[in-house]
Order: C-alpha cells, then sequence, then structure tokens
C-alpha cells in the first residue's frame, strides 16, 4: 500500500509499512470530565422571586453603650450589680411598680444591691422621677426596701418638673394628668417594672435607672 503526501507541488509515494503506527499494547489515556470548578455550582441557582423579597425596617441610630436606655452587657458568669429579683439581666421580678408586690423566700432580707451603698437614688423611666431609697434596718437597702419604699415614694404628690419630664419621657399622656396628680398618677402608660440597672457608686450612694415597660 502506498500514500500519497504533498510536498512542494509534488506527489511522493511511500510504503505504508515505513509509516510508524502505534503498538497495539501501548497504555491508552482515557477521557474523563474535569472536576467542576469550586466557584461553579453543580446545579443551577432557582430564579430570584422578587415576591418574596424581605422588608428592610430603619430603627434609628443605636443607643450608646453607656446610656440608661440601653443597659450594660456582660460576659456569662459575671456578677450582677443587684439581686437578681431586682437586676435588670437577673430577670427581675414584673410588677406593677405604682402597687408594689409580694415578697417570699430570703430575697426580701437580702441586700438590693451589690455594692457597699448606703443609699440607691432611683432615676424612674429613666429621667422623669427621682426616689431615694434608703436601709430600713442595717447598713445596706434590701429587696423589700427597694419594692416598698418605690410604690410609697410614688404615692406622693408630683412636682411641676416631674410632670414636664414624665410627658417628655412618653410615661404619661398630657390629657390624663389630673390636678395634684400623685407620682404614680404619672405612670398611666409605663408603669411594670423592668430592672435596675447601675450607673455609679459615688461615696457611698449608688446612682440607679429604673427600666419601665
Amino acid at each position: 500500500m502506498y500514500l500519497n503526501t504533498p510536498n512542494s507541488g509534488h506527489s511522493q509515494r511511500y510504503d505504508a509499512s515505513q509509516v510508524p503506527s502505534t503498538p497495539t499494547n501501548a497504555p491508552r489515556m482515557g477521557v474523563r470530565p474535569l472536576p467542576p470548578s469550586p466557584h461553579t455550582p453543580n446545579s443551577p441557582m432557582p430564579p430570584y422571586q422578587a415576591r418574596h423579597a424581605v422588608a428592610f425596617h430603619h430603627y434609628g441610630l443605636m443607643t450608646p453603650p453607656d446610656s440608661p436606655e440601653k443597659p450594660a452587657h456582660h460576659g456569662r458568669g459575671r456578677t450582677l450589680d443587684f439581686h437578681p429579683t431586682v437586676d435588670a439581666r437577673g430577670p427581675p421580678l414584673s410588677f406593677d411598680i405604682r402597687m408594689g408586690t409580694h415578697l417570699s423566700g430570703t430575697a426580701a432580707g437580702s441586700p438590693a444591691v451589690n455594692y457597699p451603698a448606703g443609699r440607691l437614688l432611683v432615676n424612674i423611666g429613666p429621667n422623669a422621677i427621682v426616689v431615694e431609697i434608703v436601709p430600713s434596718n442595717g447598713t445596706t437597702p434590701t429587696v423589700s426596701d427597694v419594692v416598698g419604699q418605690l410604690a410609697y415614694a410614688l404615692k406622693t404628690r408630683a412636682s411641676p418638673a416631674e410632670i414636664a419630664n414624665a410627658v417628655q419621657f412618653g410615661l404619661a399622656f398630657p390629657h390624663s394628668i389630673a390636678a395634684n396628680t400623685t407620682r404614680a398618677g404619672l405612670l398611666s402608660v409605663k408603669y411594670t417594672f423592668a430592672g435596675f440597672t447601675l450607673r455609679s457608686v459615688q461615696n457611698g450612694v449608688a446612682f440607679v435607672d429604673c427600666h419601665l415597660i
């Protein structure tokens, strides 16, 4: 058998036996597909469904960490600033601050604050009403002192400044405030106890924010 090969326009004839061939026992390379790219999904992505788009809500700027409106976050295992029944991270007791609540067990006589403080200046709201809590027996106010003295202090007559603050900070509606109203009468919107957070302790006085919901 002869083969014709082009060579500068002239045909030459070669014997087929002179053409090199692949040995029959030579290894053959199998053809395999390449693995998929790590950035390419194996299956097509589902089409975007516009009708299932999540609505976006804007809640305003974040409250600064040192603001009384945002209780401080402490790591797990950290000691609370107050007794668990009155600490905002306790979780605290839930009760109407205008009425007080019944305390049972050992909590009533336990120190309310875990610092050497002989007085608590409690800022209710906060920024609306300030109440002083003093120990009825001993050197440190107890949980019972806190609950009882808060309810007692709220029965006193509200000052013009406290009325203005309660309206400004959303604790009361202006039309709901009667003449000669008490402090408790200012808490017509928010009055459920939500715990204390500590601002500072100075010269034996603990400055406290009382949160309401």
